[in-house]
């Protein structure tokens, strides 16, 4: 059920056995790619299969599951000092985009690559006017972040005029000292990439006890003279050793090779970075790793990722992806308003250890002095222990033994193994950025990929899986056991006959099936079925449901547009919530999403030009018949949208805040223009959402409007929901203290819809309480007109007034009246207002 990888990936790597080919003739050369292909292939399948349930060497933590959201919209760009051919680019790169994809923000991708244009080169010149007038012609951003020394360097010469003052991120940077005069800038702060350097150091020395010097080998470049910085600094800690540099950058590569040829037996050799020689040349990691090695009398080590598999005899490395993740969740602190000054740099980066046991053996070295933690590679009988009895793998890598034979047989054996051992590490890569790494399952990416590949129409529908409040497994019973039912579910779900099984999300799967998913059908009904089942762990027996969405493939349809139906679906099912909740995908949904970004589209529009409209629904005491004060009601200028269309779309969009702010000033404003014009002021009402209750500072914005309008705030009336109260109770009570110290009084709105509390209704501090229209509807008719007869006894034994809204016919006016209710709104007395018209209303001319 796993995605097969494209045989286009595998002809990258043939680039790695090109040096060896320099001299062949067309015809040779054809017949040598040929073999070296067909054999990585077969190899990497195999491979591919075998490894499925084995366990990976290479630790790694997984990015924070808690996805970080930002208010508003922002936009970063990303400066890369390299280009993918550097062995951490790629995982720098994902590191950062997947955390900031789950955050929400726009990231743009820019790359130097400093070691093939140097900084001064034309070509260096070129990419940096490029990139000047790419910059001016776009639209700004919010923050930097550079990865590597090349980029943070360039930002900081160009931070006061191209980038105009942008707080940067950056990590990466191997020189300690630039990292920390960066942080002092005040506009800057990241990640140093600590260096393992030291305990390769001190490994080293235990490989090769009989050695008393150290000689690094650097270039000019700005990681050569960081990592050159650090090798200098470590003399004190290995006090009897003699340190030596070799720089590359003032040698030709064969005077290069000739000094490490001639390296003596009580000398350790650190290769620090060598991407450049005397004569201008540039090479990349793997080209300088190898050529290093194979000139060097002695094992040669180095101080981060690169080189393991090329003839390097150990490194250390970081995790670079992890980095990435953690400079973009520094970034998002940054974009959610902390400064750069107040993140401390982060030093404390835990490296990690690869040594080759090739190299060990070659040089005779004891594996048992090599540090405990450290993975090895090329280690005799661990490929055959992973093995499992299954027929078809097994035939793919006899096969590409055979062809390797065949390469062997023509004389390049040892270029051949060379080049499946750098392929197999990349593989091994490669699988984590193709799966998750709890389950082993495919991943998200390998979804995309997979159907990408798949051209022959046997695609029939994609099923997305949601577990429904899988958060509170979590927060009840901890991360092992959430972590356990999500394998478990997964493996539930692998029985089920599909194509492929992927976990894209925290708690999404997805199937695509060769089947198409109809409602009722029996393969909906066993994908359901995997559900029934409860999930024991330890003494817990829990029960577990989902939601469910489905997209049927039509010839419409590419990879990304099935999986961006399917996308909807579940949403549309998660919003419903509830147990086997299913929504198929159609065009009616695709149609309402298009609607409601055209509908946010237009209130972003509306709030940016304070455009909303207040209209005032008079609210009539019941005796009387005299205006008690007005409810504010929000309308979009020319009624371009109902409030039934706008409101919820403002609500899932974090925009109702800005709304009710609109609102709130446009009412203040409003009373003091009828306080100017003579009239007697009145109480206006304001609904106030559960939204608003993150606003923080909604009280302080009223207060100054208050006081900048001189405005009593006894005049000012705002109307809560229970639901808004049962969705946070403590920020809710914050609230009504506020209100009720500033002098603002509460009215419980919508009393008798959904879940309605008597306990809760009589504990608020609200004076009034609002019965919906739909209590008015249902029971102010003759006969039943008890149960509001009651109701309004029992509001007023609290000592709280009865406002009854939705009174459209003179019978229900009578029959409030009669009741004893106090103040009623409705058609009955006037539709929602223009302010002109609600100032001048007079009820007692309605019959």
């Amino acid at each position: 059920m796993t995605a097969e990888m494209n045989n286009s990936e595998f002809v990258e790597s043939s680039a790695d056995s090109s040096k060896y080919e320099k001299k062949r003739s067309v015809g040779y050369h054809i017949l040598r790619i040929s073999l070296f292909l067909t054999a990585a292939v077969c190899a990497v399948i195999g491979m591919f299969l075998l490894n499925q349930n084995t366990n990976h060497q290479v630790e790694v933590e997984t990015v924070a599951n808690e996805v970080i959201r930002l208010e508003g919209q922002a936009r970063v760009l990303l400066i890369m000092s390299y280009d993918d051919s550097h062995a951490t680019v790629p995982y720098e790169r994902k590191g950062v985009l997947d955390y900031m994809k789950r955050s929400g923000v726009e990231v743009d991708v820019e790359y130097m690559d400093t070691k093939a244009y140097p900084v001064g080169s034309p070509a260096y010149d070129a990419w940096k006017r490029t990139m000047a007038e790419k910059i001016s012609s776009s639209d700004s951003y919010n923050a930097i972040i550079c990865a590597d020394d090349d980029a943070l360097t360039f930002v900081e010469q160009n931070h006061d005029t191209l980038f105009r003052g942008l707080p940067v991120v950056f990590f990466g940077v191997n020189d300690f000292d630039h990292a920390t005069r960066a942080t002092q800038s005040g506009y800057e702060t990241g990640i140093y990439e600590n260096s393992s350097l030291a305990d390769t150091m001190r490994a080293a020395s235990i490989l090769l006890p009989g050695a008393n010097k150290f000689l690094a080998i650097v270039d000019n470049t700005s990681t050569g003279r960081g990592s050159c910085s650090t090798f200098e600094s470590l003399k004190s800690e290995f006090s009897g050793f003699e340190f030596n540099i070799v720089n590359t950058s003032e040698l030709t590569h064969d005077e290069l090779g000739e000094r490490l040829s001639n390296v003596g037996d009580d000398t350790i050799v650190i290769h620090l970075a060598s991407y450049e020689d005397a004569d201008g040349n540039v090479y990349s990691l793997d080209e300088s790793s190898h050529y290093v090695a194979e000139k060097c009398s002695r094992p040669v080590f180095r101080d981060s990722i690169g080189g393991v598999g090329e003839g390097i005899c150990g490194s250390g490395f970081v995790d670079y992806e992890k980095q990435g993740a953690q400079a973009a969740e520094m970034c998002i602190q940054i974009l959610n308003g902390e400064l750069p000054g107040n993140l401390p740099l982060v030093t404390d980066a835990t490296p990690s250890y690869i040594y080759d046991a090739k190299v060990l053996d070659r040089f005779g070295l004891d594996k048992s002095d090599v540090p405990v933690d450290a993975i090895m590679i090329n280690e005799h009988g661990i490929s055959w222990q992973s093995v499992r009895p299954i027929l078809f793998p097994v035939f793919l890598l006899l096969l590409a033994v055979t062809f390797i034979l065949a390469f062997a047989y023509i004389g390049y054996a040892r270029s051949l193994r060379d080049s499946l051992e750098i392929l197999e590490s990349r593989n091994n890569l490669r699988y984590r950025l193709f799966h998750d790494i709890l389950t082993d399952l495919p991943n998200r990416q390998a979804l995309m990929q997979f159907l990408h590949d798949e051209k022959d129409g046997s695609i029939q529908s994609i099923v997305s899986i949601d577990l429904n409040d899988f958060g509170d497994i979590n927060d009840s019973y901890g991360h092992d056991c959430g972590d356990y039912v999500l394998k478990e579910i997964g493996r539930r779900l692998s029985e089920i006959d599909s194509k492929l099984l992927v976990r894209s999300a925290g708690d999404e799967f997805i199937l695509v099936l060769g089947e198409r998913v109809e409602p009722k059908s029996a393969l909906l009904v066993q994908i359901m079925n995997v559900f029934a089942e409860k999930v024991a762990f330890g003494d817990s027996v829990l029960d577990i449901e989902a939601s469910y969405g489905v997209a049927n493939w039509d010839e419409s349809m590419d990879e990304s547009s099935i999986v961006q139906c399917v996308d909807l679906a579940i949403r549309n099912a998660k919003v419903v919530g509830g147990g086997d909740s299913v929504f198929f995908y159609d065009e009616q949904m695709k149609r309402d999403m298009e609607r409601k970004l055209e509908i946010t589209d237009y209130l972003k529009r509306a709030i940016a030009e304070e455009s909303p409209v207040v209209l005032f629904q008079p609210q009539v005491n019941t005796y009387d018949k005299t205006v008690y004060g007005y409810e504010a009601l929000v309308r979009l200028k020319d009624n371009a949208y109902f409030p039934d269309q706008f409101i919820p779309v403002a609500e899932a969009a974090g925009l109702v805040s800005s709304i009710d702010r609109i609102v709130t000033k446009k009412v203040i404003q409003q009373q003091a223009a009828w306080r100017a014009e003579g009239r007697e002021m009145k109480v206006v009402s304001i609904n106030y959402s559960a939204a608003q209750l993150r606003d923080e500072t909604y009280c302080d914005f009223v207060e100054s409007l208050l006081r900048e309008y001189d405005v009593e705030p006894r005049y000012l009336k705002i109307e809560i929901t229970e639901s808004m109260m049962l969705e946070n109770e403590g920020l809710a009570e914050e609230l009504f203290s506020r209100l009720e110290q500033m002098g603002i009084s509460l009215a419980l709105d919508d009393f008798g819809t959904g879940y309605s509390s008597l306990y809760r209704m009589a504990t608020t501090p609200a004076e009034y309480v609002k019965l919906d229209k739909s209590l008015v509807d249902t029971y102010m008719v003759p006969g039943k007109e008890d149960f509001i007869d009651h109701l309004t006894q029992l509001i007023h034994g609290i000592d709280k007034k009865i406002i009854v809204e939705g009174v459209e016919t003179a019978e229900q006016y009578a029959i409030c009246k009669r009741l004893g209710c106090d103040i009623i709104q409705g058609y009955f007395f006037a539709r929602p207002l223009p302010s002109a018209e609600a100032g001048a209303f007079d009820p007692k001319t309605v019959a």
